[in-house]
């Protein structure tokens, strides 16, 4: 396929929004049916996804990431976070893990552009953490997480790690 095809597609676009409570607040919630060119492409080259460091932009990306928090659900096994990104300076893309008991289990993997405001994702992922217990959860950055963001090909290339976060039930 070449340039000027067109894809149509449909999505639901949802924003929530964290109040003091932690209580989630439905804010957005719309059918939005698209029309784009496209030009399909066999895979992203690596070449043209770039990992970025500028120490001089380091206090600004940590400031950008809130804290995250953590609950799980009353099977005891369903394990759910909220992270908070601020207006990044830089594109972020990471593979999300929690790490508990020595070892490490897989989340999911988000990315963000700069200058796109905030957002909160949501993460899971199946893993028995008892309440009140703490983990650590880890943002390492990510080159498919990377291939996801649209705009631009430069993202943060630096882990983040939260360590001891608590485990409230839901």
């Amino acid at each position: 396929m070449t340039a000027g095809h067109t894809l149509l597609g449909s999505g639901t676009a949802k924003r929530t929004e964290i109040d003091g409570t932690s209580t989630r607040r439905l804010l957005y919630d719309a059918e939005q049916h698209l029309s784009v060119g496209f030009e399909l492409l066999k895979d992203i080259p690596k070449s043209s996804v770039t990992p970025v460091f500028d120490p001089k932009l380091a206090s600004a990306v940590a400031a950008a990431i809130g804290p995250p928090r953590i609950s799980i659900g009353d099977n005891n096994y369903d394990l759910d976070s909220d992270i908070r990104v601020n207006n990044p300076p830089i594109d972020l893309a990471y593979d999300v893990y929690v790490r508990y008991g020595g070892r490490e289990f897989p989340m999911t993997k988000f990315a963000w552009e700069s200058g796109d405001g905030d957002c909160d994702f949501s993460l899971s992922c199946h893993v028995h953490v008892p309440v009140g217990r703490k983990v650590d959860i880890i943002l390492r950055p990510g080159y498919v997480a990377a291939s996801d963001v649209s705009k631009k090909y430069n993202y943060w290339n630096q882990e983040i790690t939260f360590h001891d976060v608590p485990v409230t039930r839901e």
